[in-house]
């Protein structure tokens, strides 16, 4: 079940608890909102951050700017280092057109 822009209808006051058991019984919910803020203004604390625990893939879009959505976020997603990536070796045979000229006998 997809709700888009679910934060701008009227509230679904069961939503935290389809989202947290649908699974079990095989509905998948996928409530499409702003941002978390959007969220806990229409569910409450508690409501927001259990449809967001249930929320298996949470798919972030840039736009945000709670300060607490994104410290949230940060430590969510949390820190990795790579090493620097070099460019790949490349052998290449010789060009015969870019060959010295042959010696004459």
């Amino acid at each position: 079940m997809a709700l888009d822009e679910i934060g701008n209808l009227s509230p679904l006051p069961s939503l935290p608890v389809l989202m947290a058991e649908g699974g079990g019984t095989g509905i998948t919910t996928m409530p499409v909102l702003q941002s978390l803020s959007q969220a806990r203004d229409k569910w409450g604390d508690h409501a927001a951050g259990a449809i967001w625990d249930a929320s298996i893939v949470k798919v972030i879009l840039g736009g945000t700017s709670s300060a607490r959505d994104l410290q949230d976020l940060s430590a969510l997603i949390g820190n990795a280092t790579r090493p620097p990536t070099r460019p790949p070796s490349v052998t290449t045979a010789p060009d015969p057109c870019n060959a010295p000229p042959a010696a004459s006998p």
